[in-house]
C-alpha cells in the first residue's frame, strides 16, 4: 500500500469512528510543502449533508483524534482539515 493510500485509510477510519459511520463518504489527502520545512497535509472530509451539517464540537475535536492516530504511525506532518458536503465536492 502506498504512503498516500495508507494515510487515506487512517483518515477515513478515524473519521468514520469519530462521526456517524454513514455520514462520511470520502476523504482526499494531499501532501503540501510548507514554508521552512513545515510540510503539512491538506485533508478534505466529504460528508453526506442530507441530515444537515456536521456538529461543530465533532469537527473541532477531530483534529486531536486524527493527529494522535497519525503520530502513532510516525506521520508528523500537520493535517489541515476542511469539511465539504458531497454536493459541493461534485461541483468542484
Amino acid at each position: 500500500m502506498s504512503e498516500r493510500s495508507t494515510i487515506k485509510a487512517i483518515v477515513m477510519d478515524a473519521a468514520r469512528q469519530h462521526f456517524a459511520d454513514d455520514t462520511i463518504r470520502d476523504v482526499v489527502v494531499r501532501a503540501q510543502d510548507g514554508v521552512e520545512d513545515d510540510d503539512f497535509m491538506d485533508i478534505r472530509v466529504i460528508y453526506d449533508a442530507s441530515d444537515g451539517r456536521l456538529r461543530a464540537d465533532a469537527t473541532s475535536s477531530f483534529i486531536r483524534v486524527l493527529r494522535a492516530r497519525l503520530q502513532e504511525r510516525g506521520e508528523d506532518r500537520f493535517p489541515v482539515i476542511s469539511y465539504v458536503s458531497e454536493a459541493e465536492a461534485l461541483t468542484e
